[in-house]
C-alpha cells in the first residue's frame, strides 16, 4: 500500500481522485481516510486522530470505514507513512 501511495504522490496526491468499491464505504472509505490523514499530516506535521477523520466522513456518508480491521489498517498505514517520510517525502521532516 505504501508503494501505491508513493505512486499516487508522483501523479498528483493533492488532486481530486475517484475512489470506489462495491458499496463505496468500506475499502473506499479506508483509502479516503488514509488519504485525508496523510494530507493533514503533510500540512500540520502532526498525526491526526483517525477517529475524528472517520467521524467527519460518516457525517457525509453513513458507514464509511465498516469495521475494526479497516480502522486498524488505516492506523498501520499512517504509522508506516510517518516512519518512511524521508523515503517517500510525503510529510515534513
Amino acid at each position: 500500500f505504501v508503494t501505491f501511495t508513493h505512486l499516487l504522490m508522483r501523479v498528483g496526491w493533492d488532486r481530486p481522485m475517484v475512489t470506489h468499491c462495491s458499496a463505496g464505504i468500506g475499502r473506499a472509505g479506508t483509502f479516503i481516510a488514509i488519504h485525508q490523514a496523510a494530507q493533514l499530516m503533510s500540512q500540520s506535521g502532526q498525526r491526526p486522530r483517525i477517529l475524528d477523520i472517520v467521524y467527519a466522513m460518516r457525517q457525509c456518508r453513513c458507514g464509511m470505514v465498516q469495521n475494526g480491521e479497516q480502522c486498524l489498517f488505516i492506523h498501520r498505514a499512517i504509522h508506516t507513512l510517518e516512519r518512511m517520510k524521508d523515503t517517500y517525502m510525503l510529510l515534513p521532516k
